[in-house]
């Protein structure tokens, strides 16, 4: 039976930037730095992430697409500024000056012709994601969609070395379990682990 998915608008920014981490991370493997990096006059980096020696400040509307566009250049600004007390801060978490950071901005009503003109303009990378939120208050789901056509690079996973050693260790070698349907069972399990933290 199908499941359906009401529309539904959650307006506490803290949990929408939770619930727009757990899809970067399970994803494209993104790595959450640290949530609302930056905030206020200064402008705004709600998500600091990694992934690789790639550095994302991303951003989520909050209101319209102008103020969170500002609000993500002010941010970057602050984030160029302040670089020597985020390395101290995060330089152990990943983060590194070795890249310039590229800004994500997601809003659940985005222009595409605006945010085409936004990347021809700025020398700062951007990518854009138009994002719905459905189900109910308590169990959200999320859908996003690149806008543009930019997107992370998909990452991909490192096999282990030994999977002979892994199937006689899980006793599973009548199983018959290819590679990739062993790695798939891993990915599951890790990630369900990691929403049991």
């Amino acid at each position: 039976m199908t499941r359906i998915l009401k529309p539904i608008k959650i307006d506490n920014i803290a949990r929408l930037a939770q619930i727009c981490a757990v899809y970067f991370s399970d994803q494209y493997g993104v790595s959450i730095i640290d949530y609302h990096v930056c905030s206020g006059d200064r402008g705004s980096i709600d998500i600091l992430a990694t992934q690789g020696k790639k550095i994302y400040l991303m951003n989520i509307s909050k209101s319209d697409f102008a103020t969170t566009l500002l609000y993500s250049f002010l941010g970057y600004r602050w984030y160029q500024e302040n670089m020597d007390f985020l390395l101290r801060t995060y330089g152990s978490k990943g983060l590194s000056t070795d890249n310039s950071p590229v800004l994500v901005i997601l809003s659940a009503d985005l222009d595409m012709h605006a945010c085409s003109a936004c990347s021809d303009v700025c020398k700062v990378p951007l990518q854009f994601y138009r994002y719905s939120i459905f189900g109910s208050q308590s169990e959200p789901e999320i859908f996003v969609e690149p806008v543009g056509g930019i997107d992370f690079p998909v990452q991909m996973q490192q096999k282990p070395a030994e999977f002979d050693d892994l199937r006689k260790e899980l006793k599973i070698e009548l199983a018959r379990l290819s590679d990739d349907e062993i790695l798939e069972f891993q990915d599951m399990f890790q990630s369900l682990e990691d929403r049991n933290l």
